[in-house]
């Protein structure tokens, strides 16, 4: 997977983005950025998708400037572990989804030779 370094930011107004209202006229939409993390501390790079939940919550892969992988969230406040190597499960490549719930599903290998979803 190619790491890239950038910045991660939430569109608050994100639901009005996707879903406008049905009698809406085109024009600007007012919205606002929170930044979720930065590679200027323990991350040093981004996979390329940020799922969001309904509630505003993102969920992101990361390298860590110390070495590593890791699966974050994150939505404002102090970022989320979910999983990190080293630790019981190899993370995959592939997709994260994020469910309203918060739960945060990646595709990982759990045991030699076997994979799962996490």
């Amino acid at each position: 997977m190619q790491m890239r370094s950038c910045w991660i930011f939430l569109p608050v107004s994100l639901g009005v983005l996707l879903n406008p209202p049905a009698n809406s006229q085109a024009g600007p939409i007012s919205y606002r950025y929170t930044l979720l993390a930065d590679t200027g501390g323990p991350f040093d790079g981004f996979g390329p998708s940020v799922p969001l939940d309904g509630q505003g919550t993102a969920a992101f892969f990361a390298s860590l400037s110390t070495g590593g992988l890791g699966i974050f969230t994150g939505s404002g406040g102090p970022i989320t572990i979910i999983a990190d190597t080293p630790g019981p499960l190899t993370l995959g490549f592939g997709g994260i989804a994020i469910k309203n719930a918060g739960t945060v599903a990646f595709p990982s290998r759990g045991v030699p030779g076997g994979s799962s979803l996490a």
